[in-house]
């Protein structure tokens, strides 16, 4: 009984996980979703605790591209490269 108990626990946290990852990712943020989300600190909704999270995967993919291609963003200057890197990764999701 424990055991299968265990079992359903982690595929409840599985399942959340997906879920979240999916909402970071593709700017999805169904209401059954919301309800299961707990915003810590100063954030009073579960909508502001998905952006703060989705804003972090958007700039830690722009500092990976940057350090990448350093001559691209010299070359087009801050706002034309971030431009170009929230771009490419709205059309390249990462998995």
């Amino acid at each position: 009984m424990e055991k299968t108990r265990l079992m359903m626990s982690n595929n409840k946290l599985r399942s959340f996980q997906n879920n979240f990852a999916h909402a970071v990712v593709n700017d999805y943020e169904p209401q059954s979703f919301l309800d299961d989300i707990t915003p810590a600190g100063e954030l009073k909704r579960p909508e502001d605790a998905l952006d703060a999270h989705r804003e972090g995967y958007y700039v830690r993919l722009t500092e990976a591209l940057g350090e990448n291609f350093e001559g691209t963003w010299f070359a087009l200057g801050d706002d034309s490269f971030f431009k170009a890197c929230r771009h490419f990764i709205k059309m390249n999701k990462s998995t």
